[in-house]
Formats: structure tokens, sequence, C-alpha cells
């Protein structure tokens, strides 16, 4: 057996595996006799069909499988004593591997493409600036919590006319200039919340429409994405983006809801455990589920930016060609021209993989078996104190979190969140951190412009 490496570009190489009979036929004539052994035809005793009839049966098919498994076995043995960082799996180059035919007489020569990993060398320190949003929380906040919380469990009505905070459904239909159905053009049914358009003056346009009225609207105006166009309509974006402005609006219904009332019964709907018996006792539950909630925004976006910075300041290079090769092999849902548009987003969370790998690595983060099992058990206990304030069983708490472990979903799950805990404590010990402290409307408008 032999097996030999050249490079074929700055990440990739060609490894060639051969393969001669001596390698290949003495686990080919074991398993031809174990054959021969449980063998029964027609015409033979058990056990005693001639060889030249199970080789013709299937000497073929055996030599295949013995082939292919000893070429597999010792292609990741000779990655792994050379311990070559790959990225993905090989992949048979067919250019130059030309297998005709499998006989016991057969010199082998496989030839693999492999890529590698890029070499990444990040250092976190403070020459690292990234802000840190502090996001205010004001009455103003807890007010527009109690009011979606009353709205959630309020009641519908249908009133006449349509009011600023009311939902309108009714067909969409698309209208070519001259205002009139769109040959082969868009026609759905959907739902409108007036609330929510930002164009005062498509608004007003739909304030007071009763129902089977029918007017022509600006789907761009009454919508803030292209996204909400696509959602609402059910097309894909983008059609959404190619769509008539114009398009007939034949209201069917509409629909309003009344507020529940702040009493004891709405506080046991909301928080069942929390034994709430006033608005003031509310307040304060909402005004600190607002500082948790606002407190995980401001560190997903810290953790976003950093990511940035150092994917920014630390260019990594991939092998392009190879992985959008692989990408499309080893998934039929992959079509060319669809990876040519979702390749760049790939490519940035493969890079961002392979930078946290060397962070781990580097700064040894790596979680022990027992820093798993405490970080689990600490898992359960946080979720199982949401609907108690007694006193936790501990061995039902050190049981789930073992129960736990052992799903591998779920065992993803937890170390993902292990890891980022650790990256982002990382990171705050390590970085300049400039505070910044702004209203949740400033920060919910700047997150819309970064994800942008």
């Amino acid at each position: 057996m032999k097996i030999s490496k050249e490079d074929a570009g700055e990440l990739t190489s060609i490894v060639m595996v051969e393969l001669v009979p001596e390698d290949y036929m003495p686990q080919v004539s074991k398993t031809l006799k174990e054959q021969q052994h449980k063998a029964s035809m027609p015409g033979f005793r058990p056990g005693h069909v001639p060889m030249s009839v199970i080789k013709k049966m299937s000497g073929k098919s055996i030599i295949a499988e013995q082939v292919n498994k000893l070429m597999i076995d010792n292609l990741y043995k000779y990655i792994d004593e050379n311990k070559l960082n790959i990225l993905a799996s090989p992949l048979v180059n067919h250019e130059k591997t030309k297998i005709t035919d499998f006989t016991e007489d057969t010199v082998f020569n496989f030839y693999y493409d492999v890529a590698f990993s890029p070499v990444i060398n990040v250092e976190i320190n403070d020459k690292i600036k990234v802000k840190q949003y502090d996001i205010e929380v004001n009455d103003g906040v807890v007010e527009k919590y109690i009011l979606d919380i009353r709205r959630r469990y309020g009641k519908f009505s249908s009133p006449e006319v349509a009011g600023d905070n009311d939902i309108v459904f009714g067909e969409f239909e698309e209208l070519d200039d001259t205002e009139n159905p769109l040959e082969n053009g868009i026609k759905n049914f959907s739902t409108l919340s007036l609330e929510y358009i930002k164009n005062d003056a498509a608004k007003q346009l739909l304030i007071g429409v009763k129902k089977d009225d029918i007017l022509t609207v600006d789907m761009k105006a009454i919508t803030n994405s292209t996204a909400e166009i696509a959602s609402m309509l059910k097309i894909d974006v983008e059609r959404a983006e190619k769509i008539s402005d114009k398009f007939r609006l034949t209201v069917k219904n509409i629909s309003t809801i009344e507020p529940a009332e702040l009493n004891e019964e709405l506080f046991s709907k909301v928080y069942k455990h929390k034994n709430i018996t006033s608005e003031e006792q509310l307040r304060e539950i909402l005004l600190k589920d607002a500082q948790e909630s606002f407190s995980k925004e401001s560190e997903r976006k810290f953790m976003n930016d950093i990511v940035e910075n150092l994917l920014t300041n630390n260019p990594l290079t991939l092998p392009d060609e190879f992985l959008k090769r692989y990408l499309i092999e080893t998934n039929e849902k992959i079509n060319p021209d669809e990876l040519e548009v979702q390749y760049p987003m790939y490519a940035r969370s493969l890079k961002w993989q392979l930078m946290e790998n060397q962070l781990i690595h580097h700064y040894n983060l790596k979680a022990s078996e027992h820093d798993m099992h405490e970080y689990a058990e600490d898992y359960v206990r946080k979720q199982l104190s949401q609907y108690t304030d007694e006193v936790l069983d501990e061995e039902r708490i050190h049981q789930q979190a073992h129960h736990l472990l052992e799903n591998k979903k779920e065992m993803e799950k937890l170390s993902d969140q292990y890891y980022d805990e650790k990256l982002l404590n990382l990171f705050r010990t390590s970085v300049k951190i400039e505070h910044v402290d702004i209203s949740y409307e400033e920060f919910v408008k700047l997150s819309s412009e970064s994800n942008k």
C-alpha cells in the first residue's frame, strides 16, 4: 500500500491511495470462504458449493466492499497520523480516479481532494474596542409591556369602522398601470394591522374603512419591509421586490381588541406562580423582566459586534471552490445557483466557527465532563425555579441534568451555550469597552441597521 500527497492549491491537496492485491485479497479470500461455508444451492451439499461459483456470484462485490473499506480506513489513518487539519471530508477526484472493474489482480489508485483549515492566531486584548449599550428602562417601557399584556388577553370584536389600532382582513389583488387586475398577478387574502403602518398618508387612507369597501393601496407604503410583503401575499422575497405598487384591497372584515382589565384574574394568567395581587407588584416584576430582557439583547449585540470586529480585522482565506463542491455533493437540496447566493453566509459562519475553536483552545476554555455536568445542573435549576418558589430537590436536578447530557441534541445545545458564555466572559475581561446609554427605540434602530 502506498499513500502520497501533492499540493493542489493554497489550502488544498490531492491524496493518492494505492492498493495492490496483497493489501485486500487476504480479507477477500476469508470472506469468500465464509460465504462458501454458508452457501446452499440446488445440486450441491450445504457448505460445498465450488469456490468458482461463489466467486462468480459474489467475487466482484466482495472485492469492491473490501477495497473501499481498506481505502477509507487508511486514508483517515494517514490524515490522523500526519495531523492534517482538514476541512469537511475528502472528496473523490473523479478526473484522476479511474476504476473500471473490481478483479482480484487489480492495482487500485484512488485520488482524493482534501482541503485544509487556514492558520489562525487571534489574540483578545484591549486593542479591540467595542461599545456596550446600556438600554434605559423607564416607565414608558413598562406601560408598553402592560398594554401588550392587556391586549394579548383582551377580547376581539368587529367594529363597523376601522380605527387606527384595528386589524383589517381582506383580499389583496395586484393591479396594472390602469388600475385593472394584472394578468397572472398576485391575489391573496391577508390581514393588515393599522397600528404598525408607519406611512401616515397610507394609514389615514385605511382609517374609517368599512366591510365591503374597495380601495387602491400601495403595498410598499402600508408595510415596512419586502419580507413583510412576501409574508402577507405568500410569495418569495425575490418576487415581492418586483410587484406592482398598486393593489386593490376588498375589505372582508374589521377586528379590534378590547384590552383586558388589570385585575387579579389577569395577573394569575400572566404570572401563574408569582401570586400577584396588585398593579404595583405587576409593574415591579415587569420592570425586572424588562431589565433582564434588555440586558440580554445588549449582550447579544455586544457579542455580535465582537465577532464582526474579529472577522474584519483577522481576515481568513478559505478553499472556497472545494467547499462549494462539498456542499453540492453532500446536500441534494442545494443547487449551484442557490449556493452562489448562500455561500457568503456559510463562509462567514465557518470562519467564525474556526476562529471560535482556536480561541477555546488558546485560552484553555475546554469543558471537562465535570464542568458540563455542573453547567447542566445549573441550567435545570434555573428552568425549574421559573415555576416554583419552593426549595428544589437536588436529586431531581441531578437526574434531569444527566438525562439532558445523554440526549445528543440537548448536549450540543448546552455545549454551545457553555462556550458562548465562556467566550463572552473572555471578551468582557479582555477588550476595551465603551459604555453607551441608549433608549430602547434607539437601540432597536441601531440593531436593525447593523443587521442590514
